[in-house]
């Protein structure tokens, strides 16, 4: 049986917009594997300090029996430059006239390739500095009744190919693997 049932998730960040996001993605992937799950932020206010014995306290009250806390512990920025190239096509395109001709004893109208012209098309790329961030993620799940870390685990990513769905969604299909969290079974 798994040691979890009902876990409250926080992101120790003073960025709201990511705090939300993760709290958020995360607790609904807990929620969809029938675990159940609130952002902590609801309860842990971010506008005060808490000391771990305040939250632990706090989360019981509400019914949870674990924290899951992630935190950026590394963010490193790598830059290069992308030289300016251009690319140059080159195309000889007829030059066409309509002309009357006599054909059949009939006077029509016909297109007549008088010639060919050349066309070129340029297209230009880079000519400017890219920026891209690595981070790193401490994950730590704390078992607030014994004020313990249960499990913890980092995660790596470039932020630009850094999908928040699909991190919650693996980080719970394995919580839920590895029987760190679970359903609450009714009673019999």
């Amino acid at each position: 049986e798994a040691a979890f049932h009902s876990v409250a998730v926080l992101a120790d960040t003073g960025d709201y917009a990511w705090r939300k996001s993760f709290e958020s993605r995360v607790s609904a992937e807990l929620i969809d594997a029938e675990v159940a799950s609130a952002q902590a932020s609801w309860f842990i206010t971010p506008t005060r300090s808490w000391s771990a014995a305040q939250r632990n306290e706090t989360l019981l009250g509400k019914g949870f029996d674990a924290c899951l806390e992630g935190r950026v512990v590394a963010s490193v920025f790598s830059s290069r430059f992308l030289p300016e190239e251009r690319v140059t096509t080159s195309e000889k395109v007829p030059i066409v006239e309509r002309v009357r001709v006599k054909q059949n004893g009939k006077m029509i109208e016909k297109d007549s390739v008088m010639g060919y012209r050349d066309v070129r098309k340029s297209t230009t790329s880079g000519g400017y500095t890219e920026t891209r961030e690595y981070r790193t993620f401490r994950l730590t799940l704390t078992d607030v009744r014994a004020d313990c870390v249960a499990w913890t685990g980092e995660y790596s990513a470039y932020t630009d190919q850094f999908s928040l769905e699909a991190f919650a969604r693996t980080l719970t299909r394995q919580l839920v693997w590895d029987r760190i969290v679970a359903p609450k079974q009714p009673k019999k």
